[in-house]
């Protein structure tokens, strides 16, 4: 295990565990390791849905969380509102499966829908609808990674952490695909990099279909947390 420490592997990868949330998950090499600042994303997201059972109390919700990896992010809204549905994606089988038995040790296995498949994949455009979208994506550039701490770059997988050239990926992969699966003034909420909001608030008003975003801070001061409702008349929460 010292010998596994100082070729610099993470600790959560060597006990085979991390706190997030006070729940304690099950992480492998096959998935990233939950940050503090994710803890952010799963507030921004029970505010939401807390504002959303004060406006429309017998209103069943859907959330879907995108790139789910351990399950960290959907087992935290689970623990909080059991009575939600929840779907989540991966487009690793193995972080599914990682996912999954994170659920089962918490008794959250009926609770949550693990799908594998790449973001929005499984579902059907216009049919399959939510009130708010999650995720936490690869929001590194890709030329940046060599520049990580070891732990990182050498052990986490790249496929979490690459947002390509501008780090900027597959969150606009999101932005634009997610719109067709929202539901009526639904959200869509994400974990951006800490000099990212710029960027972002460009794409959206470019993309149009949602209205002004929101940028919630990380304990850091950074923004971390984006967070935008589909563009359409009325209000639900």
């Amino acid at each position: 295990l010292v010998v596994r420490r100082l070729n610099r592997e993470p600790v959560a990868y060597i006990v085979g565990v991390k706190e997030f949330w006070s729940i304690t998950l099950e992480v492998s090499r096959e998935v990233l390791i939950p940050r503090p600042d994710t803890e952010c994303l799963v507030e921004a997201a029970l505010q939401l849905l807390e504002n959303r059972f004060k406006m429309a109390p017998n209103q069943k919700v859907r959330v879907l969380e995108l790139g789910t990896g351990s399950g960290a992010v959907a087992l935290a809204l689970a623990a909080q509102h059991p009575e939600v549905f929840y779907a989540a994606t991966d487009c690793s089988v193995e972080a599914i499966r990682v996912a999954r038995a994170n659920a089962g040790r918490h008794q959250m296995g009926e609770t949550i829908g693990f799908v594998a498949g790449d973001w929005f994949e499984p579902f059907c455009a216009g049919r399959c609808l939510f009130d708010v979208i999650i995720s936490n994506p690869p929001y590194i550039p890709s030329a940046e990674i060599a520049n990580l701490q070891p732990e990182i770059r050498l052990h986490e997988p790249r496929v979490a952490l690459d947002g390509g050239r501008d780090g900027l990926g597959h969150l606009r992969h999101i932005v634009h695909a997610a719109h067709a699966y929202l539901n009526r003034n639904g959200y869509l909420i994400l974990e951006i990099g800490h000099d990212q909001k710029d960027a972002l608030e460009k794409l959206v008003d470019a993309f149009g279909g949602y209205e002004k975003p929101a940028f919630v801070k990380d304990y850091g001061g950074h923004d971390r947390v984006l967070k935008m409702r589909k563009k359409e008349k009325g209000t639900l929460f």
